[in-house]
């Protein structure tokens, strides 16, 4: 009975001793984190919400969708970067600070004004779309198409005023550029492109405060955006983007329709030459990891000169004006929502 109790004792002690070896000799998981961080701990806990991890801290939990991966050794900065180029889903970057393919899509809300400086001006609001794709790989490609809507108001020291004239202004754009990583969290991309702007403006069949008639405008530019983005990863998931860009204008057409005045009159086309375009925005973005959304304020400012001069006529007898399209400014001021997939 003796020799079995002490028996029993050993058994017991054996187990305790290997028990309390392998605790103190547990493999530690290094778990790969979607912002760049790398956690180094024991995983108590697994499933397909959270991630339970004992590190040398104390106790820490992850969403799981936060989780890029896990390994039970370290791996290095080329080997991460291998596994998520083939993975095909975010950039060659070890902190994963941009997706290799985004989509995007979102309204956005401005206040716009128009001036030709002591002749006239018209502001009022517009409500548009927003849309993009944007390629990372190093190198970046992206296309932007938007879209407004709204009414403004028309003042003149000569021709009165006139209320709710419809507007709408459609612009596409290509850009391409490269990414230069300045740390693990922030990057710059200086880039260059092709713009094309559309802006119509019908006043047709209304008068203003002094009778005189109204007619349909429509502008064309053809620029060239030189610009930057600056990005930033906060803490989280938060992100801040600054945009900051010159548009080089170099060639416009203005239509006037005055046959919407009278018949008898020619639609009237200004070439336009000269000119300026500045445009900036900050970007705040947070990353759901299914959706991002960002919030961004933005200002839109042109500057374009005098046109040359155009002969009116009327059913085909010139009547000794020529006409031309003054120099302006254009000033709009806005946010914008997007959703990035």
């Amino acid at each position: 009975m003796k020799k079995k109790s002490v028996f029993v004792i050993v058994i017991i002690f054996f187990i305790f001793f290997c028990h309390s070896s392998f605790a103190g000799t547990q493999e530690q998981d290094f778990i790969y984190l979607k912002n760049g961080d790398v956690i180094k701990g024991e995983i108590i806990k697994l499933n397909t919400n959270n991630v339970i991890v004992k590190t040398d801290t104390g106790i820490k939990t992850f969403n799981f969708k936060d989780v890029y991966t896990i390994s039970k050794d370290k791996i290095n900065k080329s080997s991460y970067e291998l596994i998520k180029a083939k993975n095909g889903k975010v950039k060659n970057d070890f902190t994963n600070l941009v997706q290799m393919h985004t989509w995007a899509i979102g309204p956005e809300i401005s206040h716009i004004k128009y001036k030709e400086p002591g002749l006239m001006e018209q502001k009022g609001f517009m409500y548009g779309l927003n849309s993009f794709y944007a390629y990372h790989n190093n190198f970046m490609l992206k296309t932007d198409i938007r879209y407004s809507h709204g009414e403004v108001d028309y003042k003149s020291n000569g021709t009165g005023k006139q209320n709710n004239i419809d507007d709408y202004i459609f612009e596409v754009r290509g850009l391409a550029g490269y990414d230069f990583k300045l740390s693990c969290k922030e990057f710059i991309t200086p880039y260059i492109g092709v713009g094309y702007r559309y802006l119509n403006d019908d006043s047709s069949g209304k008068q203003t405060s002094t009778g005189h008639w109204g007619y349909e405008r429509e502008s064309f530019y053809y620029y060239i955006p030189i610009g930057f983005e600056a990005f930033r990863r906060l803490n989280g998931r938060w992100s801040v983007t600054v945009k900051l860009e010159y548009d080089y204008f170099f060639d416009g057409e203005q239509k006037s329709r005055l046959s919407d005045i009278d018949s008898g009159f020619n639609n009237i086309k200004n070439d336009q030459d000269d000119g300026y375009g500045i445009r900036g925005s900050i970007k705040i973005l947070y990353d759901y990891s299914y959706v991002k959304i960002s919030f961004e304020p933005f200002v839109n400012y042109w500057s374009i000169d005098e046109s040359n001069l155009e002969t009116l006529f009327r059913d085909g007898v010139p009547i000794g004006y020529d006409l031309y399209e003054p120099d302006n400014r254009s000033t709009k001021i806005g946010i914008r929502v997007i959703f990035e997939y």
